[in-house]
């Protein structure tokens, strides 16, 4: 379980979304793999189908 944090966005079984801690702008989102990999074609199938919806998800809630 992650510590509560004021940055904290969602998290899903493979991904983190944080807003950016040291960017003054409003919506600057991160989204960071739980898994070490230097490249997204490294990243498990279940991993890779989970960005997407969450990407859409994020933005979604940028809009509102």
């Amino acid at each position: 379980m992650r510590p509560a944090s004021q940055f904290f966005i969602a998290e899903t079984g493979g991904w983190v979304v944080d807003h950016r801690a040291n960017s003054a702008l409003p919506g600057y989102l991160v989204v960071a793999s739980k898994r070490s990999a230097d490249d997204l074609s490294d990243l498990s199938d279940d991993d890779l189908r989970e960005i997407g919806p969450l990407l859409a998800l994020s933005q979604a809630a940028l809009k509102k």
